[in-house]
């Protein structure tokens, strides 16, 4: 744990100047060999995902699949309240898919004879939903906040393994620079890393003060979840 608290500080050191960067020494390959190239994450980043997107994922999650026939029926119902609560729009992005996927899904449901359904709509279909499915993801520094939010409240002995998995998410992330200075929440990230620090030094239960426990939650709310009360 002292490897991990060292770690967290040695953030808030970076952040008022540049740590320096420890030298690797590189181990020398046998044979050479190509790099991989990695994905270029061209997911727009958000503090919430939106409606038609959240539905396509769903729906996306069933393709290929048996799915009980009462989980079909369930989304077509979600789905079309969704629709006529007006939270999915005519005019929205995507709007011509969510009406291929809600008649895919009642065509499949009125034909299914038993206990399961597979789904199985066109192969471009299906890309084409694979490819907006994954065209959105919470910001990184959301996600981190929400979970931080998920831990205040909790007593030592319930604490201490989530927020150590917690803490190690956040040294990666910030190692990866998923979350940097630029980023909108960073305030409110650097407030959680020094309370996660202070917890996990003094072995005891977060603390943050009532001001900034209210900004996180409006935060929290924006992207959907439900706070801390």
């Amino acid at each position: 744990m002292e490897e991990l608290i060292e770690q967290l500080e040695g953030l808030g050191r970076t952040k008022r100047g540049k740590a320096p960067k420890k030298k690797v020494q590189e181990k020398p390959e046998k044979k050479a060999r190509k790099a991989k190239k990695a994905k270029k994450d061209t997911a727009e980043k958000v503090e919430i995902i939106a409606e038609p997107v959240k539905f396509i994922r769903r729906f996306k999650n069933m393709v290929g699949k048996e799915v009980e026939a009462k989980r079909v029926l369930t989304f077509i119902k979600s789905l079309q309240k969704a629709i006529h609560e007006r939270r999915i729009r005519k005019g929205d992005p995507y709007s011509k898919e969510i009406d291929q996927i809600q008649g895919i899904a009642i065509s499949h449901y009125e034909r299914g004879k038993g206990k399961y359904i597979e789904i199985k709509p066109k192969a471009d279909f299906v890309a084409r939903i694979k490819a907006i499915a994954g065209s959105q993801k919470i910001r990184p520094s959301v996600a981190f906040l929400k979970r931080f939010v998920s831990l205040i409240g909790r007593p030592w002995r319930e604490l201490k393994e989530p927020l150590e998995k917690l803490a190690t998410t956040l040294v990666f992330m910030a190692n990866r620079r998923l979350i940097t200075e630029s980023d909108k929440y960073y305030d409110k990230v650097e407030k959680a890393r020094d309370a996660i620090t202070y917890s996990l030094k003094h072995k005891t239960s977060l603390k943050i003060p009532a001001t900034t426990l209210s900004g996180l939650n409006g935060i929290i709310a924006q992207e959907g979840g439900a706070g801390f009360l």
